[in-house]
């Protein structure tokens, strides 16, 4: 691909999500995948798989206590920076009560604002991934 194909890539992109030419100077323009724009790296600065990390969201099933541990803590390029708890579900039959436990949660940890903002999404296959990041940097779009 051409470099001015590339940059007006960059100046669709910076335009839609508000990236300033200084931000747009340090992003790589390399991440094609696909003939799409891959815009995850672009607001990504990091994640780590759940396991072993401790993090955990307590819930109540048929009126027992359980922990839920999501997949993946996910840190999104935000000022200030958002924490997204980013769950990749197939089918489970509690998916729908750990969703609730996670949307109250994550309520409960912004109003205390202690610990910085955070977001959640549960997607289902993982081409939604991006779709999940994107309505977390920017809710109010769509």
């Amino acid at each position: 691909m051409s470099q001015p194909i590339r940059d007006e890539i960059d100046r669709v992109l910076a335009a839609r999500y508000g990236f300033t030419d200084e931000e747009l100077d340090f992003i790589p323009s390399t991440q094609l995948r696909a003939g799409n724009y891959d815009i995850k790296y672009r607001m990504v600065d990091g994640s780590v798989k759940n396991a072993g990390v401790g993090f955990a969201i307590p819930y109540l099933h048929n009126g027992q206590p359980h922990d839920y541990v999501p997949d993946f803590i996910v840190t999104l390029k935000t000022a200030p920076p958002m924490h997204l708890v980013l769950e990749t579900k197939g089918f489970n039959p509690l998916a729908e009560t750990k969703a609730g436990a996670t949307k109250r949660w994550v309520d409960a940890v912004n109003a205390d604002g202690t610990y910085g903002k955070w977001a959640y999404a549960m997607v289902r296959q993982m081409s939604e991934v991006n779709e999940a990041v994107t309505k977390a940097v920017h809710p109010f779009d769509a």
